[in-house]
């Protein structure tokens, strides 16, 4: 076939269906995102105050419930929740009498899991979530190709790098949720190529760039940081090219500033100011703060600044201690210290760019009082500086020839790849602070584990590893079109079966086949399809050898 005689083709086609295999809907945070679509397409409004008691991701205000999520995704998803109830000719109903609610007691109230949503809603969250999430993540990886074989002029070390990223990092994991993380993530990756990389760039591109930068923020709020780095460093291409870039930065956020003067009256106020107090007291309710740890003294959910001592220590916790640290949970990405020094000697510019964006997240991240992310996998506010990383470890492979350091390169790099299947094995885990014993308690697959300090935790291996072993990497849209079920995604839902009857033979008996690992055999056929030509070289050559 003449279409995958492309790398980026194939690149994408193999991240996008592998991607929207493992598709799951975590809880709240998708729901937070899905809720407002169906409310302004069923009601005609914003606010969810018929949906409040289905997310604890809400913020309350002038006497209203509303999303506590910047409203990008939610905008994107109302075409795609009109397209499910159309093709479904189902109405969402949150409440009923016949509806069966699932009770999540919090602190001064209840969140309610619907059991049964209906087809409306569970085709918008498969159809959000790969249209948004999955598609997006391939984008972002044929993305990081582009831009590795712009400033290389490798092809090959491009190819596997973008490869390793996609499916060696938190990109495969948030691929196949849907957060903002990675939609805002392709953004960012777009601007930087069109505003950094591309070569030949008229005005009406530094428009473009500045636009995507400022739909970043539509999407993710943290992505502000992002975009102002981005627009520092164009000082140094000259006054019109700021101003440009500037114009469409603006043209970009007016979306946003119009939402927030529509529900706040005021443009520049965002959401996170106005969280329910009755959800989390010992992040949002300040006269609870006594009964909460060390840990939640300061937690606000703003950024606010601590000691000196405290930054280090949580700094610490992000880049390598067990419970979602970044080195630990992806280690083949410490390599990319070493190749800093090749990128510095061949575009210190861009040398001093990714070293101050991953400082400066870093940094704020530590200062951001939820550091951890909740119900998450991996140091997930991290995951927007990930890609960044690809360039250094790019130069680590072309230019730095020491055996060991390429031996150990791929020894860490079949760990993380390793770590980040395990992520799809399980539901993501989170834990739950119990103010009166000041007490951390996660309830995770295979035991109920309390700690007076989220530190001493470690979900790689005491939490996904033996949900690995029982499940293998679990997909809920297979196992569930296996048996003719309209795939339910959310992460509730039990493997619905766990073989499958094939036929009878006497003597021996019943013969059936066994779902958990199933899956793997899909990934081959569909690496087979796409790289057919590359595999069948690699067989040659090893025949003739």
């Amino acid at each position: 076939m003449k279409f995958l005689n492309s790398n980026e083709i194939k690149i994408f086609l193999t991240c996008f269906f592998i991607y929207s295999l493992f598709i799951h809907w975590v809880g709240w945070n998708e729901q937070s995102r899905l809720l407002p679509a169906a409310s302004l397409v069923d009601k005609g409004e914003i606010k969810i105050d018929d949906y409040a008691h289905l997310t604890g991701d809400r913020i309350y205000y002038g006497g209203h419930f509303y999303s506590d999520k910047a409203p990008g995704t939610s905008f994107l998803l109302i075409p795609i929740y009109s397209l499910s109830k159309f093709l479904t000719n189902d109405l969402y109903q949150p409440t009923g009498e016949n509806k069966i609610f699932l009770p999540q007691l919090q602190f001064n109230t209840t969140i309610y899991i619907d059991r049964y949503p209906g087809p409306a809603l569970n085709l918008a969250s498969i159809l959000g979530t790969i249209l948004l999430s999955s598609l997006s993540g391939a984008l972002a990886i044929v993305l990081i190709y582009t831009i590795l074989k712009a400033l290389t002029n490798n092809t090959r070390i491009s190819l596997i790098t973008s490869l390793l990223f996609g499916f060696g990092t938190m990109i495969f994991s948030y691929s196949t949720v849907l957060m903002s993380n990675i939609l805002t993530l392709s953004f960012l990756l777009f601007s930087f190529y069109i505003l950094y990389i591309k070569k030949k760039k008229s005005n009406k591109d530094y428009i473009l760039g500045g636009v995507l930068l400022g739909l970043s923020i539509l999407i993710d709020y943290l992505s502000v940081f992002f975009s102002f780095l981005f627009l520092a460093f164009l000082f140094r291409k000259g006054k019109s090219k700021i101003l440009h870039t500037t114009l469409g930065f603006l043209i970009g956020i007016i979306p946003l500033l119009a939402y927030n003067f529509i529900i706040f009256n005021n443009p520049f106020v965002l959401s996170t100011l106005y969280q329910d107090p009755n959800l989390a007291p010992c992040v949002y309710g300040d006269k609870y703060f006594s009964r909460c740890p060390k840990e939640f003294e300061e937690i606000t959910v703003d950024f606010h600044f601590k000691n000196l001592q405290n930054v280090a220590l949580v700094t610490t916790e992000l880049l390598a201690y067990p419970y979602r640290g970044l080195l630990f949970y992806m280690p083949f990405l410490l390599f990319s210290f070493i190749g800093f020094k090749y990128l510095y000697k061949r575009h210190n510019g861009l040398f001093y760019f990714v070293i101050v964006i991953f400082l400066i997240y870093l940094i704020l991240n530590s200062l951001y009082g939820s550091w951890f992310g909740g119900s998450s996998f991996g140091p997930r506010y991290l995951l927007t500086i990930i890609p960044f990383f690809a360039i250094p470890i790019t130069y680590f492979l072309k230019y730095n020839k020491n055996f060991f350091f390429k031996s150990a390169f791929v020894l860490l790099s079949l760990i993380s790849m390793f770590h980040i299947l395990l992520g799809i094995s399980g539901v993501w885990e989170e834990f739950i602070f119990y103010p009166s014993d000041k007490m951390f308690q996660a309830d995770w697959y295979d035991k109920i584990v309390w700690s007076t300090t989220i530190r001493d935790l470690n979900p790689l291996y005491d939490h996904y590893l033996p949900a690995f072993l029982d499940n293998g990497p679990r997909s809920r849209i297979f196992e569930q079109s296996i048996i003719g079920k309209l795939p339910d995604i959310r992460d509730l839902q039990p493997m619905p079966t766990r073989e499958i009857k094939l036929f009878t033979l006497a003597p021996f008996g019943i013969f059936v086949l066994k779902v958990p690992f199933l899956v793997i055999l899909i990934l081959l056929m569909i690496i087979i399809f796409i790289w057919k030509k590359e595999v069948f070289k690699l067989l040659k050559a090893d025949t003739k050898d």
